[in-house]
């Protein structure tokens, strides 16, 4: 209840049992872990505040969790671990100055996808909220936009070659990785100015690269020189929408 009297700790052991549950932590502001109770049999963990340095779902304590959704933070810089078949959502976050967020695949993961929610995770302006993205076999980041509109840089795995944008919310995100041949927004259901905004002059264009909008005004930056590299201009498609 974020009052700072834990109520959870270590000697815990939740089971869910049948259905889709949730087990919700409200951390003090200052606490910097997460007891390591056992949770068996419960699907998603929701974690409010807190100044966390680091949290590992994908060990035994954690059996059955396939969500971790993390609320409003005192502070980033914590790296969250993950396994397959595990998503991870950010929300309600407004970086003072700029800050990362590390999402980590467990070592022996065999994950090639990550989905990862947003939902007013951004950062104040002239300040940049990162997501660094690390996972040797990540080859597709789903990002699904929703609640409200977020604004994100995204940094990491240099084997990243998909980003995929669904949601209604706007979204503005900025990545330099070279690896990334296809952004398809062609899922997210956005309208006027709630679109997919892409900045990706910091990366080198493939001549394969290829952009899909979605049904807002969607918006996708590209280096000077840029499209000259692509095979043909049919390979970027802005959707619906009024589009740049």
């Amino acid at each position: 209840d974020n009052t700072g009297t834990a109520t959870y700790s270590a000697a815990d052991s939740i089971n869910g049992g049948a259905g889709n549950d949730t087990v919700k932590v409200f951390l003090a502001a200052g606490a910097t872990t997460l007891p390591a109770g056992q949770l068996t049999s419960v699907e998603s963990v929701f974690v409010n505040g807190g100044v966390l340095t680091a949290l590992d779902v994908s060990g035994a304590s954690f059996t059955g969790v396939t969500n971790l959704t993390v609320d409003a933070p005192v502070a980033l810089g914590a790296t969250y671990t993950v396994k397959q078949g595990q998503s991870v959502t950010l929300q309600n976050f407004t970086a003072a100055a700029s800050a990362t967020t590390n999402i980590t695949q467990a070592a022996g993961s065999t994950a090639t996808s990550l989905d990862l929610g947003l939902n007013a995770w951004t950062a104040a302006t002239g300040q940049t909220s990162t997501v660094n993205v690390n996972g040797a076999l990540v080859k597709t980041l789903n990002v699904a936009a929703t609640g409200a509109a977020s604004r994100v840089t995204l940094a990491g795995t240099s084997t990243l070659t998909t980003l995929k944008v669904t949601g209604d919310k706007g979204l503005n995100l900025t990545e330099s990785a070279a690896s990334i041949e296809t952004i398809d927004a062609s899922g997210h259901t956005g309208t006027g100015s709630a679109g997919v905004t892409i900045d990706a002059s910091g990366a080198t264009v493939a001549a394969a690269f290829n952009f899909k909008g979605g049904t807002g005004n969607d918006s996708i930056k590209l280096a000077a020189g840029a499209l000259a590299s692509l095979t043909a201009g049919t390979q970027l498609a802005g959707g619906a929408g009024t589009d740049k």
